[in-house]
């Protein structure tokens, strides 16, 4: 791999810096790891080619970005009906996973609920009908619906499994954040699906 050719002066430079800045002591490139110990926590990116790993996936970042990916893994979360919602500060944007996708099929008409709107957990939010079924999108959480995504409804054929987590569907500000605590984060969802 790129590191192994690399000097032992530079790979030992590599593994200072890790112990510096306090990260844990593991494999930083993603050249040198293997299915079986891709760390499930953020690596540091390696000074080559800078690429950190995270939960593993890959990605070009720096050490602000490694930081702010994770962070952003760890406040998704999924319901039992397979909605997801990410936090942001007391704002959840609210959208449907990929299984969910893949099990409607087609998507031929979405009802999304008006701004300004009041909501309860576990209430229907939003209506998606494909050629299959139709099918009540539930909050998450309660709240104030604060922003929809109308641009989906532009292309319906765009809502596909692939762009799933892209195509939000609505902004919920949030009453209260435990409302998220019984939901499951995405190794428990991938399970529960699996």
């Amino acid at each position: 791999s790129l590191l192994a050719a690399s000097p032992p002066a530079l790979i030992d430079r590599l593994h200072l810096d890790m112990l510096q800045h306090r990260w844990p002591l593991q494999v930083p490139c993603w050249l040198q790891t293997t299915k079986e110990n891709r760390p499930p926590l953020p690596s540091p990116p390696c000074r080559l080619c800078h690429t950190g790993i995270i939960g593993g996936e890959k990605l070009k970042l720096n050490r602000i970005g490694i930081r702010q990916a994770y962070m952003e893994k760890i406040m998704l979360r999924y319901t039992e009906d397979h909605e997801w919602i990410k936090l942001e500060g007391d704002t959840g944007t609210v959208g449907i996973s990929p299984h969910a996708i893949e099990q409607l099929g087609d998507i031929v008409f979405i009802e999304l609920p008006e701004v300004g709107a009041s909501v309860n957990k576990g209430a229907a939010a939003a209506v998606f009908e494909s050629v299959k079924a139709a099918s009540e999108i539930y909050s998450p959480a309660s709240g104030k619906i604060t922003d929809v995504n109308s641009g989906m409804l532009e292309d319906l054929t765009a809502i596909t499994a692939e762009n799933a987590m892209d195509n939000w569907i609505f902004k919920i500000k949030i009453n209260d954040e435990t409302d998220l605590d019984g939901l499951m984060d995405e190794e428990k969802y991938n399970a529960m699906i699996s």
